[in-house]
């Protein structure tokens, strides 16, 4: 509907990072131990490995082994912080951070976690939020007000039509300047049903 700001996203989870660091750290540790002890000889020959980069990868692992954990408990803390966000930071989340006005929701995908969420100022090209799944409940007051708003204006609008497409609710507004030309917003059925309450459309 509009160009988008896309938003980098991390696959692989942080404690499967921290895992691979701290094996990769063990083993480069006893790798240096195994060549320092049991083949000095690797240490003497001509052009041979120098100490200097045994003692360093030695040392490296160590910090990679039992550094990694500690960085693992320093980001999920931060994780948790986030998914456990106020209901003002919610509501900011919400509004265009260039002008502060309230933008229309146009998408909301509920597949996995997190939740998908396009939004479009009045003034600005769109956003994606990606919100944790376990803030839905909390967000279900701002994705109605955000949801019924015009698409071009964000003025409030009413819902005039309601179709079923699979797993999307698509509803289309009317706004009280542009009336219903607006394009259809795409709802996941489920998020539809717990925002809908007390709104009426024409099927």
């Amino acid at each position: 509907m509009s160009n988008e700001k896309n938003s980098a996203t991390i696959n692989i989870p942080n404690k499967i990072i921290a895992i691979l660091v701290m094996v990769g750290g063990g083993a480069l540790f006893f790798y240096g131990v195994y060549i320092w002890f049991w083949h000095p000889e690797i240490l003497r020959q001509g052009g041979g490995m120098p100490i200097p980069f045994i003692s360093a990868a030695m040392v490296g692992g160590l910090l990679l082994f039992f550094g990694s954990p500690i960085v693992f408990a320093v980001k999920s803390k931060r994780h948790k912080k986030r998914d456990s966000m106020s209901q003002s930071d919610l509501a900011k989340m919400f509004d265009c951070p260039s002008s502060g006005n309230k933008g229309a929701v146009y998408l909301i995908k509920l597949v996995k976690d997190p939740i998908l969420v396009k939004l479009k100022c009045p003034n600005h090209s769109g956003r994606r939020l990606r919100i944790p799944l376990r803030l839905k409940d909390q967000c279900v007051p701002y994705f109605q007000d955000a949801v019924f708003r015009c698409f071009k204006c964000g003025q409030e609008s009413t819902v005039d039509i309601v179709k079923i497409s699979g797993p999307w609710t698509l509803i289309k507004l009317s706004c009280p300047t542009h009336g219903n030309k607006l394009p259809y917003h795409k709802i996941w059925n489920t998020v539809y049903s717990d925002i809908s309450n007390g709104v009426d459309a024409t099927p």
